[in-house]
């Protein structure tokens, strides 16, 4: 047995007491062992990354090696006892002798909490997975492995060909986490040659599988059955379930289940027979171990001390308030509890409560998202309607996102399915069911990605999605057509304002403005009409006078003009008839 010191003790089964204490090998907790019998030896595992192999005789420590950067959670010895595996954040195959890592295996995307080895069958080169390289290798084993929060049990086979493996050979999907994992191989003597694999999940139901190791399986495995417990629900009351503690195959009787179920300190053990043809199978048992309490009120074994005259009250720390609250500004009177009679009368006492009711009712706490999450998984668990809507009328980003990430595990699947119902119940509040949507999917993306059914789940939403985005290229190109005969409309229309006359309707003239205009013009005019009138006409007479003596000018220029013309002719004879007498 580990403790969370880091020690180990031996049990005696024959005497019923404790042999031996084996410590100063692990400084934190103890998370799980392996036994090792045909060298006397036990393998531990620990939170403080280290791996250790105990010698049971002397109760010392025989070999420590570091094993992760992380904390191991889980040791599992080979068939073959010259392997070790160990699980942290990815799963590593021991030597033991040399203590060196011969192959890691990272499948997981959390923490590796279970391993389990599979026992090989009479024929070592029997039921190894076709198309796998070192089929021929005799070391070569089959396990198991679970990881925390995933709902996906992993199969390997231990190949040392590859030192790195990131495929698993199989995988079995769980629709909770697991709790207990048990596996059954057929031998050759079997005649029905299946494998079966039981699981019990956290919700406490049983889980059982069945599987072929002919190669990889490409999709993952659902169960063949699933065992439930409830009550009979006598008197009108609801059956209860009852939680499957743990199961395991029986070794004695071919293909028979062992189950615990009830009480963890008073288990009831049963024995069921499996059968491929029943796929759900509901047994009612009657609660044996309830606890009930029965109080009597006129008698109590409560033993009140005798005390003296001081005493000192001591509040216990859980009884202390989580938040500091606000105080009455009224003052109010203390308790003084010590010598002397200091209590308060009936009438103070009913005075001190009625402040205390007045200020709890004016108070007025904001509402707290947890209690949204309390109220939405309810809902979704009782299917009321009307608890869900009121839910998911908040609007509020930072409500919807705190509501989300404090809503159970359990109730994601089905808060998404309900999401997707509504929005097509409802399309007008699509977009309020989108913010939701979108924050579930943006806070629980992992939990989401280890859920295999997740697409058959939704195909509600994929089909609403589908048919929108199927209407929406049609709809782009409508708006791109009515986008461009807009553009054309536009310019006409600006071009029919500027054509429109833009005469003003109303015209406001100052007076002030009118009299400077008249003080102007009466500077310009004369100061007399009649000497205005006289000098029109002295100046008219004198551009008559003045075009006269132009015309005049200009005919003696012309006369002027003639007379040398006529010289230069006579020259020109003159010059002609003398050149004739000279020849």
């Amino acid at each position: 047995m580990g403790t969370q010191t880091g020690a180990i003790l031996l049990y005696s089964v024959v005497k019923a007491d404790l042999q031996s204490k084996m410590d100063e090998g692990h400084d934190d907790a103890v998370n799980c062992l392996t036994w090792d019998e045909s060298s006397d030896s036990l393998f531990s595992c620990s939170t403080d990354r280290h791996i250790v192999q105990w010698n049971l005789s002397s109760g010392k420590v025989k070999h420590k090696w570091k094993g992760d950067r992380g904390a191991i959670y889980s040791v599992c010895l080979s068939p073959n006892r010259r392997n070790l595996l160990s699980a942290s954040r990815s799963i590593k195959l021991w030597d033991i002798e040399t203590r060196q890592a011969i192959k890691v295996f990272t499948g997981h995307g959390t923490e590796v909490t279970r391993l389990l080895c599979l026992s090989p069958r009479t024929d070592a080169h029997e039921g190894l997975p076709n198309g796998v390289e070192g089929a021929a290798d005799d070391d070569a084993f089959y396990f198991l492995s679970a990881a925390a929060g995933d709902r996906l049990i992993n199969m390997w086979c231990s190949n040392a060909d590859r030192k790195r493996d990131k495929s698993a050979l199989a995988s079995f999907s769980l629709p909770e986490e697991p709790r207990c994992v048990d596996a059954w191989l057929a031998t050759t003597a079997t005649v029905d040659r299946r494998n079966l694999l039981a699981v019990v999940t956290r919700e406490g139901k049983l889980h059982v599988y069945e599987y072929h190791l002919n190669g990889k399986s490409q999709k993952p495995l659902q169960p063949k059955m699933t065992v439930l417990l409830a009550t009979p629900g006598v008197k009108k009351e609801t059956a209860k379930p009852i939680m499957i503690i743990a199961a395991c195959f029986n070794s004695s009787k071919q293909q028979s289940i062992l189950f615990a179920h009830g009480s963890f300190l008073k288990p009831t053990f049963e024995q069921l027979p499996y059968s491929s043809k029943e796929t759900e199978v509901c047994l009612i048992r009657s609660e044996t171990h309830e606890a009930q309490q029965r109080l009597d009120r006129n008698v109590t074994k409560v033993k009140v001390p005798e005390t003296g005259g001081d005493v000192k009250h001591l509040v216990p720390a859980h009884m202390m308030p989580a938040q500091p609250q606000q105080r009455d500004a009224t003052p109010q009177k203390r308790i003084k509890v010590s010598g002397g009679d200091t209590r308060l009368s009936l009438g103070e006492r009913l005075g001190i409560e009625a402040a205390m009711e007045v200020t709890s009712s004016s108070s007025k706490e904001p509402p707290r998202t947890d209690s949204l999450a309390v109220l939405l998984s309810q809902g979704l668990q009782s299917q009321d309607l009307d608890m869900i809507g009121n839910v998911l009328a908040k609007t509020k980003k930072s409500v919807i996102d705190n509501t989300v990430q404090k809503l159970p595990l359990q109730s994601i699947i089905p808060f998404v399915q309900e999401l997707s119902r509504r929005m097509n119940a409802r399309p007008q509040a699509t977009q309020v069911y989108l913010m939701w949507i979108k924050s579930v999917l943006r806070i629980h993306t992992s939990y989401l990605l280890t859920f295999p059914e997740l697409i058959e789940r939704l195909s509600t939403m994929y089909q609403i999605m589908d048919s929108r985005l199927l209407l929406f290229g049609r709809m782009s190109r409508l708006k791109g057509k009515l986008d461009l005969l807009l553009s054309q409309v536009a310019p006409v229309d600006t071009e029919i304002s500027d054509a429109v006359s833009s005469k003003p309707l109303l015209v406001y003239q100052d007076e002030s403005s009118e009299g400077e205009e008249d003080s102007v013009m009466a500077d310009l005019r004369p100061a007399n009409p009649s000497d205005s009138e006289d000098n029109w006409k002295d100046l008219s007479d004198d551009m008559e006078v003045g075009e006269n003596e132009e015309e005049e000018e200009e005919e003696d220029s012309d006369e002027e003009e003639e007379k040398e013309r006529e010289q230069r002719r006579r020259k020109g004879r003159k010059k002609e008839s003398s050149s004739i007498e000279d020849d």
